[in-house]
This record gives C-alpha cells, sequence and structure tokens, in this order.
C-alpha cells in the first residue's frame, strides 16, 4: 500500500485482519464535530483489526499507511476457523491480545 493510503473506513464492516511486514499504519478516530484525533502509530510485525474481528464489531477507527507497507490480509473466516480448529494457534493470538 501507498503512504496516506486508508486501509479501512471508521465503522465500516471488518473483513480483515492485517499483520504489518513492512512499513507502518496510524489509526485515527475522529470527534462528533469531525475533527481528527491520532491515536496509535502500529509498527512492523503488528496486526490491526484483531480484537474487531474476532468480536463481529464495526471498525471504530481508520488505518492510514504512514510510508509504503507491506501487509498480509487474513479473512476473518480465516481467522474464526483456526481459532476454532487449532488450539495452539488459539494460545499464541491470546498471548497476542495480552501482550
Amino acid at each position: 500500500m501507498r503512504a496516506n493510503e486508508a486501509l479501512t473506513q471508521l465503522g465500516g464492516e471488518v473483513r480483515y485482519v492485517y499483520l504489518v511486514e513492512r512499513g507502518m499504519l496510524r489509526s485515527v478516530n475522529y470527534t462528533l464535530s469531525g475533527e481528527e484525533i491520532f491515536f496509535y502509530h502500529f509498527p512492523e510485525g503488528v496486526m490491526i483489526n484483531l480484537l474487531h474481528a474476532i468480536g463481529g464489531e464495526k471498525s471504530f477507527s481508520q488505518f492510514i499507511c504512514v510510508k509504503e507497507s507491506q501487509l498480509y490480509c487474513i479473512p476473518i473466516e480465516n481467522l474464526h476457523r483456526a481459532l476454532k480448529e487449532l488450539p495452539n494457534f488459539t494460545y499464541e493470538v491470546l498471548a497476542y491480545i495480552a501482550g
């Protein structure tokens, strides 16, 4: 993805979990009056949308590439199947979340 390109939209349906292989993303929220609020930078090795995908929630942030980035996209259906069928994977995901 290119720098300044939006990965997700605020309030959009979460269809993928993203792993940042190279580059950096930032998350942005907005006030009710539309002002942008910077929330966090996500460097290489971080997963995006993991909690939303597990909980079936809409995205509460917009994720934007800070610089050119390479991402892995994991469809949430695959994530849910792996969580059900692979106990070691489930353990690793929980450890990552508790982090």
